[in-house]
């Protein structure tokens, strides 16, 4: 993310419903990074991290006339991820000649973590990967989960290099994946939970 905060997000949906670009722009330049670290964990790939950081951006800019209703963009955003993410990783399983076991809709009470038992128990996982992190990777991935900060705003907190930031979140979402699937998850629930629990704004 850069810098510059989105200080009215709602007058940026409004004008990129009008077709403004730039608007869209300054939404993209704002939330790619976060998608796309998330991403990269994943497939392992940052060409194929970048492809998909493109198609959700096609997808929002392709129903930008809708954006003006809804009240929680970056929720919005990190479900359009999710599914993408998702999509993705039957697509390399499938590719990897691994049995696609995930075809059926997942349910909807992931998309509402708060009532979900299964979510809790991941949250408690999760909680408990976070704690094995070296010091300052524990600290670095609870500012930007926790407290919603862009890398450019923890590099200056930490007095840190804005690519330190990024790779040491990198690495705790790596860590964050191995551990949870040493507990017996599957890829895909983890994808799933990962952006549920990064994509709360807390």
């Amino acid at each position: 993310m850069p810098a510059v905060q989105l200080y009215n997000e709602n007058e940026l949906l409004s004008r990129i419903a009008e077709g403004d670009r730039n608007a869209f722009k300054q939404l993209y330049d704002f939330y790619w990074e976060d998608i796309y670290y998330i991403a990269l964990s994943f497939l392992k790939s940052p060409e194929w991290s970048q492809d998909m950081i493109q198609e959700i951006f096609i997808k929002i800019w392709q129903k930008r006339a809708s954006l003006p209703a809804i009240e929680q963009f970056r929720s919005y955003l990190f479900i359009i991820a999710r599914n993408e993410l998702i999509s993705a990783l039957r697509q390399k399983m499938r590719t990897d000649g691994q049995k696609d076991q995930y075809e059926q809709q997942l349910p909807d009470q992931f998309l509402a973590p708060d009532q979900s038992f299964a979510v809790r128990e991941l949250e408690m996982q999760i909680g408990q990967a976070v704690q094995q992190l070296p010091e300052q990777q524990r600290r670095i991935f609870l500012m930007t989960r926790n407290d919603g900060l862009s890398h450019d705003e923890i590099a200056e907190q930490l007095g840190l290099a804005r690519k330190t930031v990024a790779n040491n979140i990198t690495k705790a979402l790596n860590h964050i994946r191995d551990y949870l699937l040493q507990h017996g998850n599957d890829m895909i629930t983890i994808a799933l939970y990962v952006f549920i629990l990064i994509g709360k704004k807390k």
